[in-house]
């Protein structure tokens, strides 16, 4: 309930804020043609400044309904082979100029012949990106940041419960080892405060100065890799080694 209060309260707070400023805007339009309609001309710079911030935050509710939706149902229903080394490299490839910026170091590690498996490319790039940025605001200063990226057998019995697997038995008699998609994000920035570590996936928290995030990502992050029977966790908060793990189960492509 503690969730679905906090959910509603941010969708209201979000939604409100850009329609009031439309509605602010269009009633700036409408006084300017009815006060002055001989002087529209003379007024059109200002007409279209109001028509801009009418568009931008007509955006900015699209945005966040196309982010409810992600977080509702998913982005992408079909199951593809993914290379996850090639979407982690894209991923840092667009925070590039901002990388550069403020002094971070990127890169992607995988073995070289990591298997493709059945997922989706769309939503691995997404949830990537929110974990990168977030890594990213917490690095101001520079550092360093890692996506990890592996397909290795799941641990023990935990892990093949936890995904509903189960070893196979190959023709040839024995078992065949359940495998496991393993993605850690890794940054060195200033870590995760430890009494809002079970927040932290909740939809509409954030630490972020008020304007400055929704507090969506992390959930959208939870939400798609939960749908595609995996788990999402933070594995270390604290300062200089903040780690995000991903476990998806393995089905090769």
């Amino acid at each position: 309930m503690r969730s679905l209060d906090r959910l509603t309260q941010g969708i209201a707070h979000e939604v409100n804020n850009p329609v009031n400023i439309m509605v602010q805007a269009a009633g700036e339009i409408e006084d300017l043609m009815l006060e002055a309609p001989a002087e529209a001309e003379a007024l059109r710079g200002e007409v279209l400044e109001a028509v801009d911030v009418i568009k931008r935050q007509s955006r900015r509710v699209r945005e966040l309904t196309r982010t409810l939706l992600v977080l509702g149902r998913g982005l992408d229903a079909e199951r593809i082979g993914v290379d996850l080394r090639k979407a982690a490299g894209e991923v840092l490839d667009v925070f590039g100029a901002r990388m550069q910026a403020s002094g971070v170091a990127g890169r992607v590690t995988a073995d070289p012949g990591m298997p493709s498996f059945l997922g989706s490319q769309a939503e691995l790039r997404q949830i990537l990106i929110h974990l990168v940025e977030n890594a990213l605001d917490a690095m101001p200063g520079g550092g360093s940041l890692e996506i990890a990226c592996r397909v290795r057998p799941a641990s023990g019995a935990a892990e093949e419960a936890l995904f509903g697997l189960q070893g196979r038995q190959p023709e040839s008699g024995g078992k065949q080892p359940c495998q496991v998609v393993e993605i850690k994000v890794r940054d060195t920035g200033h870590g995760v405060a430890r009494q809002i570590e079970d927040e932290l996936f909740q939809p509409f928290f954030t630490t972020r100065e008020v304007g400055a995030g929704k507090g969506l990502g992390l959930a959208v992050c939870k939400s798609l890799v939960e749908k595609r029977g995996g788990r999402i966790r933070l594995e270390s908060g604290r300062p200089g080694g903040t780690v995000f793990g991903i476990l998806l189960p393995f089905e090769a492509a």
